[in-house]
C-alpha cells in the first residue's frame, strides 16, 4: 500500500488522474476499484468499501432482484462452489444487497454475533479481492482516506494480508490529519508513504510565467507566488483571476477553501488569527493580545 499525504489541492488529484490514464493505456491493463472517503458518512460501517464495490460490480439501482442476480454473477465469475456462496452472502452484507431467500447457517450465526459478522465480512472481502487478483492485477484507489470509516480501513488491511503474494496495489490519498484518525495504519496496512510538500517559490513563478507570459509584471508574479503559499490549486486560481480583466480580489473558490480551513480551527485560534490579520503577515504577540 502506498499513501500519498498532502494538504488539500497539493497535486493529489493530478497524480491520481495521471496514474489512471497510464493504467488505461498500458499493454498489461489492471482492474481499478475506486473508493472515496466521505466526511458526512465516515460513521457508516463499511460504507466506503460498500459504495466502491457497488460501483465496481455494476450493481444496478432499484430492483433488489436485479442487484442480487448481478452480485451472484460477478462473484461466480471468479469463485465456485461453497466459497462462492459464502463470499456472495457476505459481500451482499457489505454492499447492502442481502440474499434473504437463501440465508445460510453461517450468515444466520453471524447475524447473532457482531464480532463473527465482522470476521466473516473481512474474510469474504479478502477472498473476493484475491480471486479478482488471480484473474487480473487490481489497483484499489482510495480518495480522502482520512474520511474513510474504520471498518472499510480494516477490510482493506485484511485484503492486503490475504493478497500479500498477489498483484494487488492499494494507492490512497489523504490529508495530514490521517495519522491522528488512523494511528495504526502502518501496522495494519504495512504502508509506504509519500508526503507532498508545497511547490517551491521558483517553481510557482515558473508556472505563473508560463501562463501569463514571460513579459508578465515581476511584481504581479511575486504577489501570486506569495499569496499561493506553494499550493498548486490556489496558484492556478490566482493566476486565472490575474489573467481575467473582470476579476476583482481573490477568486471565490480560493476564498471559500481558505475560510473552510480556518473554520475548522477552535474559536480561540480563529480569534487570534482575526486579530493578527489586522497587522498583516508580520505581527507580534503584544499586538494580538
Amino acid at each position: 500500500a502506498l499513501v500519498v499525504v498532502g494538504e488539500a489541492g497539493v497535486g493529489k488529484s493530478r497524480l491520481r488522474a495521471e496514474l489512471l490514464a497510464r493504467v488505461r493505456e498500458s499493454r498489461q491493463p489492471a482492474q481499478v476499484v475506486l473508493a472515496q472517503g466521505d466526511a458526512l458518512r465516515s460513521g457508516v460501517p463499511a460504507g466506503m468499501i460498500g459504495r466502491a464495490l457497488r460501483g465496481f460490480l455494476g450493481l444496478p439501482d432499484g430492483s433488489p432482484a436485479a442487484q442480487q442476480a448481478m452480485l451472484r454473477a460477478r462473484v461466480a465469475a471468479r469463485l465456485h462452489g461453497p466459497d462462492a456462496e459464502r463470499v456472495t452472502e457476505f459481500i451482499g452484507q457489505i454492499t447492502g444487497v442481502p440474499l434473504v431467500a437463501t440465508e445460510s447457517i453461517a450468515l444466520r450465526a453471524a447475524q447473532q454475533d457482531p464480532q463473527l459478522m465482522a470476521d466473516q465480512k473481512r474474510r469474504a472481502f479478502a477472498d473476493w479481492l484475491a480471486a479478482e487478483c488471480r484473474a487480473q492485477p487490481v489497483i484499489l484507489v482510495v480518495d480522502d482516506l482520512q474520511w474513510a470509516d474504520p471498518v472499510s480501513v480494516e477490510l482493506i488491511g485484511a485484503a492486503l494480508k490475504r493478497g500479500r503474494d498477489l498483484p494487488l496495489f492499494v494507492l490512497a490519498f489523504a490529508r495530514p490529519e490521517l495519522g491522528s484518525r488512523f494511528p495504526r495504519l502502518d501496522a495494519d496496512w504495512g504502508r509506504q508513504e509519500i508526503r507532498l510538500a508545497a511547490l517551491r517559490p521558483d517553481a510557482c513563478a515558473e508556472v505563473a510565467r508560463h501562463v501569463l507570459g514571460e513579459d508578465a509584471d515581476p511584481v504581479l508574479i511575486e504577489s501570486l507566488v506569495d499569496r499561493s503559499g506553494g499550493n498548486p490549486f490556489y496558484l492556478e486560481e490566482l493566476i486565472r483571476a490575474a489573467a481575467s480583466p473582470d476579476s476583482v480580489g481573490l477568486p471565490a473558490s480560493v476564498l471559500a477553501s481558505t475560510q473552510l480551513r480556518i473554520g475548522k480551527k477552535p474559536p480561540r485560534a480563529r480569534q487570534v488569527l482575526r486579530a493578527a490579520s489586522l497587522f498583516g503577515r508580520v505581527f507580534w504577540a503584544g499586538g494580538v493580545e
